[in-house]
């Protein structure tokens, strides 16, 4: 049997959970712990918090460490989160966090790696469609920010993982009554230019309902609360960013719709206004309104995620 440490380190919180590799290869989850990340002053101050609160493993008896980060990934070594404020580095930890073996990936590679994993039968089928074969899949998710991945399975478990860091593109403002929320978010903000980021992503949603009511309210409070025409608003602008990321890719295999706003509030893909809006192209819509549309509830999909990208990687190596 073998320890692997898996971790998925967000913008609002960090998961830690402790995984047995059994040697048939089954994945059994054990102790899990959730830290709020923004309470941390250093990545260090955020695993001394992790001792701290009992978890059971640490460098003497993790086979593997893999964290997945909300972040461009360097060597697998290092990054830089766009919504933490400190870096990574593997290699400037020190005991008892120095790992004998471990990596840092992306975090939608880790929503991906879930879809390769024994708990892809848990994703919920939006609309069942017809796949592309061969074909890549394309993985979405809105939360504190909006992640981007492609993967495509293999039968050998050699599975590729492409991350994108399209979140930070350019927002592609559309219908008149956009272009006056963009006014808004300049005059809010002080922003002159918005990326998906900060559009489709919980500041997003608390933006636009604001921009609509002029209520300032959280963004589990409008979901929570099915508050229209904020849903279906934002509906149509989560369906645009997901057309796109499709379109530019071809990832005709299907869409996999992850993250905390979706999963909390299913009608905003379920709905037909994200489904008239995601085929909302002249000319290849006929290809979008054939595709596989899935969504991911799982709030531990990322812990399952990386911890099977861990286990691929000890069966490769030992």
């Amino acid at each position: 049997m073998k320890n692997i440490l898996s971790a998925d380190i967000g913008g609002t919180n960090s998961r830690f959970c402790a995984f047995s590799l059994d040697a048939d290869g089954t994945l059994v989850m054990g102790r899990t712990v959730w830290l709020q990340t923004g309470q941390a002053k250093s990545f260090a101050d955020l695993l001394d918090q992790l001792a701290q609160a009992g978890f059971p493993l640490n460098a003497d008896n993790t086979d593997m460490a893999i964290l997945a980060v909300a972040a461009p990934i360097i060597d697998r070594r290092k990054c830089v989160p766009p919504n933490i404020a400190w870096t990574m580095d593997l290699d400037a930890l020190k005991d008892p966090w120095n790992f004998k073996k471990s990596i840092l990936i992306n975090d939608f590679c880790a929503q991906a790696g879930y879809c390769c994993s024994s708990m892809a039968g848990q994703l919920r089928a939006i609309r069942p469609g017809r796949p592309l074969k061969n074909a890549p899949t394309a993985v979405v998710g809105a939360g504190t920010g909006l992640g981007q991945c492609l993967f495509w399975p293999a039968a050998d478990g050699k599975n590729l993982f492409l991350p994108s860091e399209g979140g930070h593109s350019l927002f592609p403002f559309q219908r008149d009554w956009e272009f006056e929320y963009a006014a808004f978010l300049r005059r809010e903000t002080g922003r002159e230019q918005f990326d998906l980021d900060a559009v489709v992503s919980g500041s997003g949603l608390i933006h636009l309902h604001r921009f609509l009511t002029g209520e300032k309210l959280e963004a589990y409070e409008i979901t929570q609360g099915r508050l229209q025409p904020t849903l279906s608003r934002f509906s149509a602008l989560y369906a645009r960013v997901c057309r796109n990321y499709v379109l530019q890719s071809m990832a005709l295999g299907g869409l996999v719709i992850s993250g905390g706003i979706a999963a909390n509030c299913p009608e905003l893909i379920s709905g037909q206004a994200f489904l008239n809006d995601f085929s909302a192209t002249g000319v290849f819509g006929y290809l979008l309104k054939d595709l596989p549309i899935s969504l991911n509830t799982d709030q531990n999909a990322g812990l399952w995620g990386a911890a099977a990208i861990a286990a691929d990687y000890l069966k490769d190596r030992g």
